[in-house]
């Protein structure tokens, strides 16, 4: 019986006849025996970083006949829509608007896995928007460089994979499941044949193919219930750095290049660490002009992290020597003013048309609304998702500072001011996390299980006579929820002094979450 475990290291004659090669030099024992050219030995590395597609294909066969077996049956294809959403994609439309043409066709039949997810996924995820407030990140980019590419390009395949891994979570299986892990596995061994090519490595296409597998990843550890991984993060990185930051001219490029610089200082947040910004995109960004708020926002939570682990640093120092230098502290606490002072700049000079509406009532706010999930009587209603998770980023920004000043101020008990200024951070805190709460309606609605994307039955907050716009029904079930992780997150993880009941009430709310997209319990 052949082992396909380990990769052969005999000559091409004895692993094509299957037999045992005894690796000999200049040639193996067979060879000579049978009276041919022995062709000779892969190199080692080459073996260990052999192309794995087809052993890959073998066990994910294996596997994809075993689950059949033994799983319940899944939903279909015409389960996971609304109505609305089956009668677009029949008709080969993705976006109100008739004027965008869509870079996925129609498909042929519903057995055609990765074309039917490719066109659920453009249908769902990567439609052109229509509100200019409704920016998607990298997905923005992605329609337009994908009409150009080839079949079977790095692009192409990297947008097969997330596809697939957003289609079979709907279909409420596992993202890595075999359909999915099979074109992932074809995109990174295609990137990796494309990065051997020195001109192949400096374009929009191949950054944007990281991206996109950065995302596949972090789905699935999200699905997993594990910290996200950042191999395609740190390879983004690398691709800039082999790029140079002057090659980053038009609005595409730009785009990405913020787009790595904000998961960056995502990641530096959620880990406690200062911003590794070696390229200096900061100075990029800097210099970049008719800056929109998130990008805006993105600079001074840039500073935020620097702050947030100088303080951590500093708390744990003074445990071990508490004779540390008051003027550290100090220097800190200036520190954290000025970050307040920009963070209530940027506040000030928000557009009108950024501002969120409070609503409260029934006739604004459904019962079931209230029964799935109201923190307080009221709950605000933002103009498109992305708006409301600039809004949660600036809120997880407050609370970090002043939750840092609140630890920084603990030291100097014996001043007069300091009780003043602890119940200014604790109210502060308590302020932002309480409309933190008061999103989560307006992501959710009164969705409580899995659902189907564009469902309109579901009930969502909105203004005074006004009808919740066609476009939210999709993006909120698509990606609504997904949008909460971050921010309710920080609110458990960090000691804060919230109200009695209100962490529990928030841990609740991302149990909810979990069930809405069919995440597997820790």
């Amino acid at each position: 019986m052949v082992h396909t475990g380990k990769p052969s290291g005999g000559c091409a004659v004895c692993r094509r006849r299957k037999i045992k090669c005894d690796e000999k030099s200049p040639e193996c024992s067979y060879c000579i025996k049978t009276k041919q050219k022995c062709p000779g030995y892969e190199n080692k590395f080459d073996l260990a970083w052999r192309d794995q597609t087809t052993v890959a294909r073998k066990h994910v066969e294996q596997r994809i006949r075993a689950t059949q077996r033994a799983r319940p049956p899944e939903c279909s294809f015409e389960q996971i829509l609304s109505p609305e959403m089956r009668m677009r994609m029949r008709s080969g439309s993705h976006s109100s608007n008739s004027s965008n043409s869509s870079p996925v066709p129609t498909p042929r039949s519903l057995d055609d896995h990765e074309e039917f997810a490719l066109n659920f996924f453009f249908s769902v995820y990567g439609p052109p928007s229509t509100n200019p407030l409704d920016t998607r990140e990298h997905l923005e980019f992605l329609a337009p460089l994908y009409s150009k590419t080839q079949p079977y390009s790095t692009l192409s395949l990297s947008t097969k994979a997330l596809a697939s891994c957003l289609y079979i979570a709907w279909k409420s299986q596992r993202p890595d499941a075999p359909l999915s892990t099979s074109p992932y596995l074809r995109a990174v061994s295609a990137m990796k044949q494309q990065l051997t090519q020195a001109d192949a490595c400096a374009n929009d296409e191949i950054l944007l193919s990281v991206l996109l597998l950065q995302q596949y990843e972090t789905l699935v550890d999200t699905a997993k219930r594990k910290p996200p991984s950042r191999a395609h993060l740190d390879g983004a990185l690398a691709l800039i750095k082999y790029r140079g930051l002057h090659t980053f001219t038009n609005e595409v490029s730009q785009g990405l290049l913020f787009c790595v610089r904000a998961q960056l200082i995502d990641e530096a947040l959620r880990n406690s660490q200062p911003l590794e910004d070696s390229l200096d995109i900061s100075g990029k960004v800097a210099n970049a002009t008719n800056l929109s708020p998130d990008l805006q926002l993105d600079n001074i939570n840039a500073s935020v992290t620097f702050f947030n682990a100088s303080v951590i640093r500093t708390l744990q120092s003074d445990e071990t020597n508490p004779d540390s230098p008051e003027s550290e502290i100090r220097k800190l606490l200036y520190e954290a003013w000025v970050i307040e002072k920009l963070l209530a700049d940027w506040h000030a000079n928000l557009p009108a048309s950024w501002r969120p509406i409070k609503v409260s009532g029934e006739d604004c706010i459904s019962a079931s609304i209230q029964q799935a999930g109201l923190y307080q009587p009221h709950c605000h209603i933002y103009p498109s998702l992305p708006v409301s998770n600039t809004w949660n980023k600036y809120r997880v920004a407050q609370i970090r500072i002043h939750f840092g000043m609140l630890n920084l101020l603990s030291r100097f008990p014996s001043l007069s001011t300091t009780a003043n200024e602890i119940s200014k951070c604790r109210t502060c805190i308590q302020q932002e996390a309480d409309d933190i709460c008061a999103c989560i309606p307006y992501h959710i609605g009164d969705r409580t299980k899995p659902g189907v994307c564009g469902d309109k039955r579901v009930k969502y907050p909105h203004p005074p006579g006004e009808p919740t716009p066609v476009s939210h029904y999709l993006h909120a079930t698509a990606i609504g929820g997904y949008n909460l992780f971050t921010p309710l997150t920080a609110l458990t993880v960090m000691a804060l002094p919230l109200r009695e009941g209100q962490r529990e009430w928030i841990q609740g709310q991302i149990m909810r979450v979990f069930r809405i997209y069919n995440i597997v319990r820790g």
